[in-house]
């Protein structure tokens, strides 16, 4: 029996109200909005819609009524037959969260938990509480909430001396999410976000709640049932999990599992960086990568060539082997390439390297400027002071009204200096988002013939603020996660989004570097605009992280580009197809367009032990199934499974099947045939080293048995197999 007692919600709940994810692609309007932990002073989401801001959570870690509240939610959508979801900080570009029925937001969710990490309780193991007692630990483990931000996460880590071995770019997901699309950074010698994980508290189909930990390396002790772990836990009939392979299934399941309750990480201890950004030739950096795969150390020729580069020797505490790598190319001008690393650094300075552009709107100004000045130039003004139409119309007609300066045709000349004017206003009037100053002055430049290298030029001035600076990275030597995603200011950034496809492949596999070049020699191509980023890390162990690959490390390749622009849509087509034909694997969050059978062919067997898992927690349940989960076959489906011996009564009645050497077995006989019914499952028998398939047939009383294909005549020749010792 699940933990369950009556109607004990507490929330803020709305109906039909719209909210779009962060970068506006989505928009979520389910029928039901349910925000578990009520909180009178806060609306469930911001006035008009949109993502509720990183405010900061109050730490508070007594209080029993969320997990209550959101059992409560489960259950009821359960009930009610209704598809139910669960929402982080919307953060996704795609519908990975959405549901038209209930969906769940984690946003109220975000406090610290501390009593299965408390020591006294003796939960742990006895390595675990050695470690947790002692200050000096490398290690140690934390226990949040799934609907914490990063960015809150981060800060009360460093409050305590802690932080997060490996972080994103950005900071504005909530735990949850991170997780569940693998989130991951370039600190090239850690794993991706999900390996961090340790534990998940899962709440899925009818309100069951789950503990999931690894078998092989577990957090828990497992004496008497688990007896002090469920006292510790709210709920003593929660299902305790010590299972490799459901923890590696769950920790990257895009919300099909259910809804994470709370995640426990292992963190380390509190570190700080510094940062070069050098700026080496772009052929040199793609010869460095190839050379490094006739090594076993796949980056050691590009460190060597970046090592040369004096900017480097300037700074004395950036040396050895970096903590952080990343390659980024600009994606309108491949030569212009930009390399970032970060080093481990003892020193406790907080410097700062002035950005060429104090803030977006001064960046918006510059971009305008050159972009403006360009566009008057090639109707024959130059030094133009004022910028109004009536000014500018009047600097090209003579007394007889003729055009002077100027080979374009008079309905041209007035459209460019319409262009001109508006383009000046948005920056004037300082309304107009970032982003949208970024994609009008890219257009223009893109209508007039000539002036299509502004388009690199502008690019190239976006990417060098964000490299050397701005708002939310002004800093150069500090904490980690200040480094790598920003301090709180960096939400401020919010209005500069961009369309963004990630593509991760195995490090060791020279396919990256064919794609890579692919898409280098295409880019220019396409009226798009950003960059195209490499970050290595090592593998992961999670079932669908893109990271799960052959070789000890992964390499990802972001291409992004600013929103709104007319080539967008087909650029991101363009570098998913030539992903896939190169093996890679497009990211949960961002722009993914995968089909069941292009998931199917990536990931092959962690899928089908990923569907092994999904189906031993919540069965057939279509609970948490939507659209998103459809489309990619992410799903309980086919599975084959294969019987070699049944359980049976003293009546001689067979009333499951087995394999004992599989994490499945048994199946009651009444499951097997809902299995077979939907499709769901493939069961074969193994019958003296041959397969035959088992049918589902009437016993023409409201009934079902299964009899194997192979014969017609008898109601059961399952007989022939053991009989299962378990």
């Amino acid at each position: 029996m699940v933990c369950r007692a009556g109607n004990n919600y507490s929330g803020n709940d709305s109906s039909n109200a719209p909210m779009p994810n962060w970068n506006g692609d989505v928009t979520f309007e389910p029928r039901r909005w349910r925000v578990p932990r009520h909180n009178p002073a806060q609306a469930p989401f911001p006035e008009g819609g949109g993502v509720p801001p990183v405010t900061g959570p109050p730490f508070i870690t007594d209080d029993p009524t969320a997990l209550a509240s959101l059992v409560e939610v489960v259950a009821q959508a359960t009930d009610d037959i209704e598809a139910l979801h669960v929402i982080g900080a919307g953060w996704s570009f795609e519908d990975c969260a959405k549901s038209e029925g209930v969906m769940v937001s984690l946003f109220n969710l975000n406090w610290a938990i501390s009593d299965v990490l408390d020591i006294r309780n003796d939960a742990l193991t006895f390595d675990w509480q050695v470690r947790q007692s002692t200050p000096s630990s490398k290690t140690h483990l934390v226990h949040y909430e799934a609907g914490i931000r990063i960015l809150d996460l981060c800060e009360h880590l460093n409050g305590q001396g802690l932080a997060m071995p490996t972080l994103g770019g950005s900071n504005g997901q909530s735990l949850a999410g991170a997780l569940s699309t693998s989130t991951h950074g370039g600190d090239w010698q850690q794993p991706p976000f999900p390996d961090v994980v340790r534990a998940v508290h899962l709440v899925t189909h009818g309100g069951q709640e789950w503990w999931i930990e690894s078998a092989t390396n577990p957090i828990t002790r497992d004496t008497n049932d688990s007896a002090n772990l469920r006292a510790v836990l709210s709920c003593k009939t929660i299902k305790i999990a010590r299972d490799d392979r459901l923890f590696n299934a769950v920790r990257v399941a895009c919300g099909r599992f259910g809804v994470i309750y709370s995640v426990v990480l292992e963190v380390r201890r509190q570190f700080r960086v510094v940062q070069v950004v050098t700026t080496p030739n772009s052929a040199s950096v793609l010869q460095a990568l190839r050379d490094g795969q006739r090594t076993p150390s796949l980056f050691t020729p590009l460190f060597r060539l970046l090592n040369t580069d004096p900017s480097q020797a300037a700074v004395p505490d950036a040396t050895g082997v970096p903590y952080f790598l990343a390659v980024i190319f600009n994606s309108q001008r491949p030569s212009d390439v930009w390399v970032t690393r970060r080093w481990e650094t003892k020193s406790t300075l907080a410097d700062s390297i002035p950005p060429p552009y104090s803030s977006l709107n001064d960046l918006s100004r510059a971009i305008v400027t050159v972009v403006n000045a360009a566009l008057l130039e090639v109707i024959g003004i130059v030094n133009a002071t004022s910028l109004t139409f009536t000014t500018l119309i009047g600097m090209l007609l003579g007394p007889a009204g003729v055009l002077v300066g100027s080979g374009f045709s008079l309905n041209t000349v007035i459209q460019i200096i319409r262009m001109v004017v508006e383009l000046d206003q948005m920056v004037i009037r300082g309304d107009s988002p970032f982003g949208s100053v970024l994609a009008a002055s890219l257009r223009a430049a893109w209508r007039i013939p000539g002036l299509s290298d502004l388009i690199p030029q502008v690019q190239g001035m976006v990417i060098e603020n964000q490299l050397r600076g701005g708002a939310a990275r002004g800093t150069w030597r500090g904490p980690h996660y200040q480094i790598s995603t920003g301090g709180r200011e960096a939400n401020d950034q919010v209005d500069f989004r961009s369309d963004s496809i990630e593509v991760v492949f195995d490090a060791s596999d020279p396919m990256y570097l064919d794609f890579l070049d692919d898409i280098l020699n295409t880019c220019s191509r396409y009226h798009q605009a950003g960059y195209i980023a490499l970050r290595p890390s090592l593998r992961s162990n999670a079932l669908l992280s893109m990271h799960n690959v052959p070789g000890p490390r992964a390499i990802s390749i972001e291409v992004a580009s600013a929103k709104n622009l007319d080539g967008n849509a087909a650029w991101m087509s363009y570098v998913q197809q030539a992903a896939l034909r190169n093996g890679g694997r497009p990211h949960w969050g961002q722009y993914n367009k995968l089909d069941a059978v292009d998931v199917e062919i990536l990931y092959g067997a962690a899928l089908r032990d990923w569907r092994e898992a999904l189906i031993g927690v919540s069965d057939l349940s279509t609970l948490c199934s939507n659209a998103f989960t459809v489309q990619r076959g992410l799903e309980p489906m086919s599975m084959v499974r294969a019987i070699t011996s049944v359980k049976k009564t003293r009546t001689g009645n067979i009333t499951h099947i087995c394999n004992d050497a599989e994490s499945w077995s048994p199946v009651a006989v009444a499951d097997a045939v809902r299995h077979i019914q939907a499709r769901a499952v493939t069961y074969i028998a193994v019958v003296e080293d041959s397969f035959v398939f088992i049918d589902v047939v009437s016993d023409g009383s409201g009934g079902f048995y299964l009899r194997t294909r192979a014969d017609r005549t008898t109601t059961d020749n399952l007989d022939s197999l053991p009989i299962s010792l378990r």
